[in-house]
């Protein structure tokens, strides 16, 4: 497992203490915003009740006077006859319309009041311009009162109420008395809503759902307010209650609510969280500041350390894994005026001393490398040369002697070639050609082989290990085409991939089991190799390990449909390309 540094030590140490502290800042904070919360709504309902009272005794005094109107004894005497003398039924209702007016001032609403009296078609008001329009009248006896007015014209919003008399008979014209109608004008309740909000944060309104009006103090946003019955409307309203919504802008509010039966409505006040939680927010701010800049400060004493302790141990560590690794070329630079320096001049005079003492073994083993590669080449020389040797004696026999004297040139060619010890690779191309002689030479031998070559044009410039490919195809035309009348192509096929290269060499002889193809890898890779066929195969793979490491080297398939094939595979493809 790996261990912690000292900087990871230090953050951890900090931000382990600053959690807990945050974690119950933050909860009491939490805390305390709800506690206001709280006291905001209930003080927020309290003042709504209040307001409510007041606007209900305003309502309560206007249905007071309707009340004394229906039952007054001179009304009803006035409205029911008809043989009076025309002076004194003047006198009357100029009486009527002085009492009317004086009702209408004992409240400090704007107010108007009216006596209807169907039965001698007329209407008596405190305004004294009342005209008589039946069709007008309400005689249902409602308790509430009715919201009337343009709806783009608020100066012309009312509420109206009417009384019949006798009650029993509320429905008929025909049959009541007298109606009375008792109006006041919206802006009374604007009014009191001015006055309201004068003495709170707030800014509450009147809301009535039905039919979907609102009236608002003078200050108020018509698109907040509209925004907020939205989504009052939304949700079941009892008569009381408080919400949290947000407005257009973002910004969230707090709201209560109290209903107001009479008019069909609710008043609304609602209260921007942002105004009177700023305190709180405030203090979080500074606190939350005040955590960072200690974080920020932790975290620069801890690089500070980090910079002149951690870095130069991890200099050290990484040159050590280097030298482990076998690169003794490592030095420590970036060398700064601290303790380290000492050290670090002292490890570079030691890693300067070991990898001199590992380049004279190197090259000791590079001299032993090739003197060993020169012996196997010398090898597999031979190996070729007693084969042709076999094949001339062969065709003498025969009395074959434009084969023997094509054999001889080809021998020629290749003797030349293979002698040249002192450049033990060449060029892909020229081993190709050398493959190529030899197979013309197979084909005087054997007249039904065929073989194609196709490699790609950037590996001919290859370097490539002399008589490394050779061995590969005489075992292809001995084993998997000469012993078998029905076998008789070879295909020579290279490739680019991604490690280095690869020279595939395949017949459509009857091939090999699974069981021998495993059976001879194993073989090339022990150093007793048994099978005398197969020594030049042996050699090939050596020398691939020796020259490019053990991950090259040859490899061995049966085909699908029949065949066999033997591949070269070099990993090291950089130092191919060098070769």
């Amino acid at each position: 497992m790996k261990q912690m540094d000292i900087f990871r030590k230090i953050l951890l140490t900090m931000v382990g203490m600053l959690i807990p502290i945050v974690v119950l800042f933050a909860y009491s904070n939490k805390e305390n915003v709800s506690v206001i919360e709280r006291e905001i709504k209930s003080s927020s309902l309290h003042k709504l009740s209040f307001f409510q009272s007041q606007m209900d005794a305003q309502i309560y005094q206007l249905n007071t006077n309707m009340l004394t109107l229906v039952s007054d004894v001179d009304i009803l005497r006035y409205v029911i006859r008809f043989d009076e003398d025309p002076f004194e039924a003047t006198v009357t209702r100029k009486s009527l319309e002085k009492r009317l007016l004086h009702l209408s001032l004992t409240s400090p609403w704007n107010n108007r009041t009216a006596i209807h009296a169907p039965m001698r078609k007329e209407a008596v008001s405190s305004d004294a311009y009342e005209i008589y329009n039946p069709k007008r009248l309400n005689l249902l006896n409602r308790k509430t009162w009715l919201f009337s007015g343009e709806p783009d014209s608020p100066s012309t919003w009312k509420f109206t109420k009417f009384m019949s008399e006798p009650k029993k008979a509320a429905g008929d014209i025909n049959k009541v008395n007298m109606v009375i109608e008792s109006q006041f004008s919206a802006m009374n309740i604007q009014d009191m809503l001015d006055t309201y909000k004068l003495g709170s944060s707030g800014n509450p309104f009147l809301w009535m759902p039905e039919p979907d009006r609102i009236i608002g103090n003078r200050t108020a946003k018509p698109a907040n307010l509209e925004m907020i019955t939205n989504q009052l409307g939304d949700i079941s309203l009892g008569e009381r209650g408080s919400a949290t919504f947000k407005l257009q802008s973002g910004e969230e509010v707090l709201l209560t609510y109290v209903s107001m039966p009479q008019l069909n409505g609710y008043i609304v006040d609602y209260v921007p969280l942002q105004n009177i939680l700023s305190p709180i927010f405030k203090n979080t701010y500074i606190f939350y500041i005040t955590c960072i800049m200690l974080l920020i400060t932790a975290c620069i004493a801890a690089f500070l350390l980090y910079r002149h302790v951690q870095v130069p141990l991890r200099k050290l560590n990484t040159g050590v894994q280097s030298i482990k690794q076998g690169n003794y070329s490592a030095r420590i630079t970036g060398i700064t005026t601290s303790e380290f320096d000492q050290l670090f001049v002292r490890f570079n005079q030691m890693a300067e001393q070991i990898q001199k003492l590992i380049e004279n073994v190197y090259e000791e083993k590079i001299r032993v490398r090739d003197a060993t590669l020169k012996q196997l080449q010398s090898q597999i020389n031979p190996h070729f040369l007693y084969n042709c040797f076999a094949h001339i004696v062969h065709m003498s026999d025969l009395g074959y002697n434009e084969g023997i004297t094509a054999m001889s040139h080809n021998l020629c060619d290749y003797y030349r070639y293979s002698t040249r010890v002192d450049k033990p690779n060449v060029l892909l191309e020229e081993e190709l050609k050398l493959v190529e002689s030899y197979l013309e030479i197979q084909q005087i031998r054997i007249p039904r082989l065929t073989y194609t070559m196709e490699i790609p044009d950037e590996m001919y410039g290859l370097g490539f290990p002399r008589l490394l490919l050779q061995p590969l195809v005489e075992n292809a035309v001995i084993h998997g085409i000469e012993p078998y009348f029905s076998a008789d192509t070879i295909r020579i096929r290279g490739a680019v991939t991604e490690q280095g290269w690869e020279i595939w060499v395949e017949d459509n002889g009857p091939g090999m089991t699974e069981q021998a193809v495993r059976q001879l890898t194993e073989q090339v890779e022990t150093d007793d190799f048994l099978s005398a066929d197969s020594y030049g195969l042996r050699n090939v793979h050596q020398r691939l390990h020796i020259g490019y490491g053990p991950q090259s080297g040859l490899r061995f398939q049966a085909l699908p449909g029949g065949g066999f094939r033997a591949g070269i595979e070099i990993y090291n493809r950089k130092e191919l390309e060098a070769n």
